[in-house]
Order: structure tokens, then sequence, then C-alpha cells
């Protein structure tokens, strides 16, 4: 893949989008997942190859990351991809109704280190309300970094939200999870955080 600048302000792509029928589009498939950030792809691939039943939609604010996916998808032939240009929290306001995604996925978003840029980081309180309004009942929210800071302010944000709670997923991190970034983590033996979290009763 080429190289794409990593680090985009997702509050730069204002454009509003219009509600998608994935159902209509895809309507032999049962369940619908959703990845925010999707970056390379290692991740969203590798999960639309082991459940061929399943939908996985992938956002990514990066226009150039989209096509260069797309031909990899097209080249695979997996027809249970779709792949959408924009950010993350308008796709999920506009584009999704209610209860319609069973996993929404952020995997190492950008940390922002900066105290001024914090407010650009991916995981706020708006996208968690938001997360939590288009989640199934028994739907799950994956998260992993490998920043310590990034970390500690997702789980405050979770905590204060009093929207999820955390639950026990350790066949889904060591038998599904794998990303871009996970395997330089794994490669140069940094810490690892993540949980997967449902919604309080």
């Amino acid at each position: 893949m080429a190289r794409i600048r990593t680090h985009t302000n997702p509050f730069n792509y204002f454009e509003r989008m219009k509600p998608i029928d994935f159902r209509e589009k895809f309507p032999e498939l049962k369940s619908m997942d959703c990845e925010i950030g999707f970056g390379r792809g290692i991740f969203l691939r590798e999960w639309a190859k082991s459940y061929p039943e399943r939908l996985m939609v992938g956002v990514e604010v990066r226009k150039q990351i989209v096509a260069v996916l797309q031909e990899r998808c097209d080249k695979e032939e997996l027809d249970n991809v779709s792949l959408i240009h924009g950010q993350g929290l308008i796709f999920l306001e506009d584009s999704l109704p209610k209860k319609a995604l069973d996993n929404v996925f952020i995997f190492h978003p950008d940390p922002w280190f900066k105290k001024r840029h914090h407010n650009r980081r991916v995981v706020s309180d708006k996208l968690l309300s938001v997360i939590a309004d288009r989640l199934t009942d028994d739907g799950l929210l994956h998260i992993s970094t490998d920043v310590s800071e990034l970390w500690d302010d997702i789980l405050l944000k979770i905590e204060d939200c009093k929207l999820y709670e955390p639950v026990e997923n350790e066949e889904f991190w060591k038998k599904d999870y794998s990303s871009h970034w996970s395997l330089f983590s794994d490669r140069d033996n940094r810490s690892q955080f993540y949980q997967s979290f449902k919604l309080k009763g």
C-alpha cells in the first residue's frame, strides 16, 4: 500500500450522509458489523473471510485508503464488505437506524498526544452514546490501543457515560483480532490494551 498520511483530523470532515439500507443491498446477510477507521484493513478483510454470513461495514475518513482497500476486497471477491468514505460518527448518526449493528470495532485510533488536540480523539462522549443506540441489545463494542495514556482516557469516558460494562471476550482477542498496528506492537513487545464492552442491562 502506498504511504498515506496516518494522522487525519476527523473533524475536518463535515459532509453529512444519507441513510443506507444495507438490508436491501445485502438481503442474504443476517448480521452487520462495523469497523470505524479501518486503516490498512487487515482486520476487516480477515473478519469478512472468517464470517462470510456477516456484513462487514468499514468507515474511513481517508479517501485514498478507502480506494486502495476496495481494490483489495474486489480482488479477493469479498462480497460481504461495504466500504464507506466518511467520518465514523456522522455515518452512524446519518446512515444507520437504531439497533443495526452486532459489533463495532475501534482499533488503535490516533492518540493525538497534545492536550489541545484531545478533542480530535475518535472515542468521545458523543460517539459512545451514538454507538450505544446503534448496537443491538446483545451487541458488543471492541476497542484496542497500545498507548496507555489514550487507554486511560477511553476507559474514563466509558465509565463516565454509564452505558457500557466490560465483558470477558478472550476468544475474540486471541482468535480473531489482528490489525496493522497490533502487529507492530507484537514485534516491538509494546503493551497492548484491549477490551470488549456490552450495553448495561
